[in-house]
């Protein structure tokens, strides 16, 4: 997105780096981060620059992402959660569970371990899912958008990878 990125409550700070340096299961050339967190609001932040923030043009939030290979943080065989979070220049924010789009899976495991990939599924929130009027949700203006945040807040513990988080 080209703003700063923070994270709070994140047991490390986030590994940056080109994907398959930093993960032998990744088949992705592309820089990536990958991280952990172990408490459930656990997040990371990126903020959005100024200039940048009217975002009405655009039909999504996209990101890639996946579940880590072999991560003790993941739960065995199961579907990866989070939401995220968009705020406006007035403060207000909608969070999307990302479940209700898309399915984070479980790595591809196969028999052996050189063949088992952190593979990249690319998730498309729909902007319209942040303005939809809602009963007692104030609905974000995407035309002053300060910040996205992704929120470990479905699942207590995990490790992914995420990539290209746009507009």
């Amino acid at each position: 997105i080209g703003g700063a990125v923070s994270q709070s409550g994140l047991p490390a700070t986030p590994n940056e780096n080109q994907l398959n340096s930093i993960d032998s299961h990744s088949p992705h050339v592309t820089s990536g981060l990958m991280l952990t967190w172990n408490n459930v609001g656990d997040s990371l932040t990126f903020d959005v620059p100024m200039g940048q923030r009217d975002v009405s043009g655009f039909e999504a939030l996209s990101f890639r992402v996946t579940q880590v290979v072999n991560s003790a943080s993941n739960p065995n065989g199961q579907a990866q959660d989070l939401r995220v979070t968009l705020t406006d220049g007035n403060g207000n924010s909608r969070a999307i569970r990302v479940s209700k789009i898309a399915e984070i899976p479980w790595p591809d495991m196969r028999d052996i371990d050189m063949y088992r990939k952190s593979a990249m599924r690319t998730i498309r929130i729909p902007m319209r899912s942040y303005t939809i009027k809602c009963l007692n949700i104030v609905a974000v203006d995407i035309t002053n958008i300060v910040s996205v945040k992704f929120n470990f807040s479905e699942v207590a513990t995990g490790e992914i990878e995420i990539d290209s988080v746009q507009f």
